[in-house]
Formats: C-alpha cells, sequence, structure tokens
C-alpha cells in the first residue's frame, strides 16, 4: 500500500523499500515483467509535485501527482456543493456507486477540421466503493479528495490471464493512498482494473473530472456504433469484475497488499 503522508510530510523521506527489493517480487502469472520498481520521485519531490509511478509491464504505468493541498474540511465542502451541481446535469448518470455526468461530448461526425475524440465527464466517488471494473480506454484524471481521502486499488493482472486463473487478478494487486484535502492528478490505461474507496466512510472520497483521451479507442460492435453516435457515458463503457473475482477480493487480507 502506497502512502503520500509520509512524502508530504517531508519530502526527502524514502517511503519505499529500495527497488531492488520490490522488484524482486514475483510477478503476477501471464504479466510482462518489468525492470522498474513502484517509487516515488524523490528528485522532484523536493522542489514541486510528488508523484508516485507503478509500472504494469502489459502497458502504460499508472501516475498519481499530488498538485496542490487544501485547507482542513475544504475538500469535503468543494466535494458537496460540485455533485449539487452535477447531480442537476441533464447527462447525470448514478451506476456503480458512482455519480457521474457527461459536460463535454465527442464530435465523430463534424467536417475533419473540427472531429474530437475526447470526452469529458465529471465525476465523484462518495461513502460507498466504487465497483472494481475496467475500461476500454486511456483515462486522465484531476480530483480533490473529501477530508479523509480515498484509497485507488489497482490490479496489474491483464484481463485476458485473470479470466483464465482468477487469483492471478488478486496477486496483482496494489494500491496508492491519496490524503484528505489534496487536489491530485490520475494518468493510466483504463484496461488496468481498479477500484476508488473512501479512507473512512463517513467522509466522500472525491469529486474528479476525467478525460478520456479517445472515447472510442478499443471499442468495437453496437457499443463502437453507441460512442461513434455520442452516445457515451462513463456507466456505457464501465465493464466490472466477475463474481468470482469480486468474493476473493471479500476474503482478502488488505494488510499483505503491496
Amino acid at each position: 500500500i502506497m502512502s503520500f503522508a509520509s512524502l508530504l510530510r517531508t519530502a526527502t523521506r524514502r517511503v519505499f523499500s529500495s527497488a531492488a527489493a520490490a522488484a524482486a517480487r514475483p510477478a503476477p502469472a501471464g504479466t510482462a515483467s518489468v525492470n522498474a520498481a513502484p517509487f516515488f520521485d524523490r528528485s522532484v519531490a523536493k522542489a514541486t509535485f510528488p508523484r508516485v509511478v507503478y509500472p504494469i509491464g502489459w502497458t502504460a504505468p499508472v501516475e498519481v501527482h499530488i498538485v496542490g493541498r487544501l485547507p482542513p474540511g475544504a475538500g469535503s465542502a468543494l466535494i458537496k456543493d460540485s455533485n449539487a451541481m452535477q447531480r442537476a446535469h441533464p447527462e447525470y448518470l448514478d451506476e456503480f456507486c458512482e455519480e457521474s455526468a457527461k459536460i463535454c461530448n465527442t464530435n465523430f461526425v463534424a467536417r475533419p477540421a473540427e472531429v474530437d475524440v475526447t470526452a469529458v465527464y465529471a465525476f465523484s466517488v462518495g461513502v460507498d466503493d466504487l465497483v472494481f471494473h475496467r475500461h476500454a480506454g486511456h483515462r486522465a484524471i484531476t480530483g480533490i479528495t473529501g477530508e479523509h481521502g480515498t484509497r485507488m486499488k489497482f490490479s496489474s493482472c491483464d484481463m485476458e490471464t485473470a479470466i483464465k486463473n482468477p487469483q492471478a487478478f488478486i496477486d496483482g494487486l496494489f494500491y496508492i493512498d491519496v490524503p484528505g484535502n489534496t487536489v491530485f492528478t490520475l494518468r493510466f490505461d483504463g484496461q488496468v482494473y481498479h477500484q476508488f474507496c473512501p479512507r473512512q466512510r463517513d467522509t466522500p472520497a472525491f469529486f474528479a473530472i476525467s478525460c478520456h483521451t479517445n472515447e472510442a479507442k478499443n471499442l468495437d460492435g453496437e457499443l463502437l456504433a453507441k460512442v461513434l453516435r455520442g452516445e457515451g457515458s462513463i456507466p456505457l463503457l464501465t465493464d466490472p469484475i466477475t463474481d468470482e473475482w469480486a468474493r476473493l477480493m471479500s476474503q482478502l487480507d488488505e494488510s499483505k497488499v503491496k
């Protein structure tokens, strides 16, 4: 479990064990081995934004930056205000324990000079855990955490391997803890399974803006057709984990997760 808290208290403190020790951990079955280990980037943390980079192997790494701190209570207050606006939006949806609203749509049918393959969504995770899931495309997210922060859960196991060997999904789990009242960025391949959770059940996890950098990427069939018509949504593009994987998650001793 990777936490920003120590790094934010003192930028010079080393949070993880050596890269060699981290790299020595066995990779989940079916995932590509990587030379890099998850790390806090001390070289930039002294002067600028602390970050965590976790290599996946078969796709781009998961990257989280802390880009700002807010006064105590400010995060939850902002989330409350932004959620009220989100719920009033005509594109508002609430599925998979995730509230969302598409605020900038794609345009695949315009003349070439005006085509825009990106979509922008507001979304929030409250006091309940978001369903563990994946997407087909890439995500770039900027958010603000509530009073007690959020835990971001990922699995480095790819879908094909997890289908053949569900335990590989569990073996590939890693968590990143983001403190409360912070502004963060998250960039990753949405094909990496992920779940966002509040650190405490009495305060929301975060409110965020998500840029889908290419809404149609890796889609086909009717799902692609809907997106090309401008009918995409976060729930439509969400692929939850199987019941078997969820059962294994419920039996997990989270103290042993990376």
